[in-house]
């Protein structure tokens, strides 16, 4: 379950992932309604300032396992619906009784993944040592990339090349201030050149 926080809610497509900045995340009643069950939330601050407030099983674990931490920003997905089995109350409409009855309930299945290095603007990589320490070594490769020729070619292998190190960095790795003179210009070469020498995938008519 979703809900927004601002004047307009903006329509958010939680399957194609939302990308935003971890305000606040816990366990709660159910929109802190105090007659409400026990839920997690988290709560992001989009580009435009307007501030989602998530609520789901498990969410505030899988952020855990995520390796995020508040302040972070970090891409929220939902990777589908599961279908559990949950003891509901209702109210016996003729005795007027409370009962406990087990029922099917969908239930969100959600991923967390930092998004640092895919959306961080200019000025978070200027202060992130982790984040500036893999631009550099993008900037190297991407000086050596310029050897390739097709333009198309050239931007899916940086966006391969930005995507690998955004997922070393949610697994905690720190990558040092790149120099031509490091390893990684002769590894990007060498990719480079197998890029360049690629066939064209044959077009089906």
């Amino acid at each position: 379950m979703v809900a927004s926080r601002g004047d307009k809610p903006e329509r958010v497509n939680y399957d194609k992932g939302f990308v935003g900045k971890v305000l606040d995340v816990g366990v709660d009643r159910y929109k802190h309604d105090p007659k409400k069950e026990l839920s997690s939330f988290i709560v992001l601050e989009g580009k435009n300032g307007q501030r989602h407030e998530v609520w789901g099983v498990g969410i505030a674990e899988t952020f855990k396992d995520s390796g995020a931490k508040i302040g972070d920003t970090i891409e929220l997905r939902r990777e589908g619906v599961d279908r559990v089995l949950k003891n509901v109350r209702t109210v016996d409409p003729q005795t007027g009784k409370e009962v406990v009855e087990p029922r099917e309930v969908h239930r969100n299945r959600w991923e967390i993944t930092a998004a640092k290095l895919r959306e961080a603007p200019a000025s978070e990589l200027a202060r992130d040592k982790d984040l500036v320490g893999a631009q550099s070594q993008l900037k190297v490769i991407e000086s050596i990339v310029q050897q390739i020729e097709d333009p198309q070619k050239r931007r899916q292998f940086m966006d391969l090349a930005r995507e690998a190190m955004a997922q070393k960095i949610e697994q905690g790795k720190t990558f040092p201030t790149a120099t031509v003179a490091e390893p990684v210009k002769e590894k990007a070469a060498e990719i480079a050149q197998k890029a360049q020498e690629r066939p064209e995938p044959e077009r089906t008519r």
